[in-house]
């Protein structure tokens, strides 16, 4: 993904998201990949993706990504046990459920 990185893009994003010092997006970095191009990239990962896995795209630099392990979790088949197995708190802590999500209203 961070081979598609599109730096004006990354601009606009930075600026929309207010990431400037004091402001609420203080320090998140953005690759300026469009949602409808990570989309696709998404739809390429197998769904048996690990927890694991997911998980270390959690914690990643780029915004971008760690909206994307998301949607790979959203997409996955997940098993009752794998659930009971997630640390939400490291999800809760990198993104906001409402972001997550808002898109399935």
């Amino acid at each position: 993904m961070v081979a598609m990185s599109d730096k004006a893009q990354a601009n606009v994003m930075m600026s929309f998201f207010k990431t400037g010092k004091g402001q609420y997006g203080e320090g998140d970095r953005f690759l300026g990949i469009r949602v409808p191009q990570t989309r696709e990239v998404v739809k390429g990962v197998d769904h048996s993706i690990s927890i694991g896995e997911i998980h270390e795209l959690l914690v990643n630099e780029w915004h971008e990504i760690i909206r994307d392990s998301f949607e790979a979790l959203r997409n996955r088949d997940t098993t009752e046990s794998e659930t009971a197995d997630i640390d939400f708190d490291v999800f809760r802590v990198h993104i906001d459920v409402e972001y997550c999500f808002h898109d399935r209203r």
